[in-house]
């Protein structure tokens, strides 16, 4: 049986992020190996990117920089094996679009997956790719206080790297616009 725990501060920002956000919100987290059967998820980021009510696509560019910015600041980027977004009002579950996020991931020995809603329902799986394919649904109970300063940062990082699209159909002349 394979344990994953979440530090307290991790499973803040997840929740923060998902609050704050109006629509679909992505991101990163770190994970660790605590023990043979224990995983430990110790952070959770998010990048820029641009979301919609049912969408958010990291930009391939913010994850390289991101990337960058992490290795010339001497940041160890091999512990970035957390996928995690929201389905905002939906259900907490894995869309074909996930499962297809989560099969062109296989750089990685194993990803752990996170889909997550604004009622705090969850649904949480292990990835391994090598050296075989398995996927292990996983489950991660915390009941925790809220954190005021952490809250509020969450908010206006939320502000400064989320950029919103709003898609406008007419249905008379069929068009399409997007604002971003």
């Amino acid at each position: 049986m394979i344990n994953l725990k979440i530090t307290r501060e991790a499973y803040l920002k997840l929740r923060y992020f998902t609050e704050f956000c109006e629509t679909e919100i992505s991101g990163l987290g770190k994970v660790r190996q605590i023990s043979q059967e224990t995983l430990e998820i110790y952070d959770i980021e998010i990048l820029e990117q641009r979301v919609s009510m049912a969408h958010s696509n990291l930009d391939e560019d913010a994850l390289a920089k991101f990337l960058y910015q992490k290795v010339s600041n001497n940041k160890n980027v091999s512990d970035y094996k957390v996928w995690w977004h929201s389905h905002v009002d939906m259900e907490a579950f894995f869309s074909p679009i996930d499962d297809r996020t989560i099969e062109s991931s296989t750089e990685f020995p194993y990803l752990i997956s996170i889909v997550t809603n604004k009622r705090g329902h969850d649904q949480v799986r292990l990835d391994i790719f090598k050296p075989l394919r398995l996927t292990i649904p996983l489950e991660v109970e915390l009941s925790l206080e809220e954190d005021k300063e952490l809250k509020e940062k969450c908010q206006i990082e939320i502000e400064e790297k989320v950029k919103k699209r709003w898609t406008i159909s007419t249905l008379k002349g069929k068009k399409r616009y997007s604002i971003l």
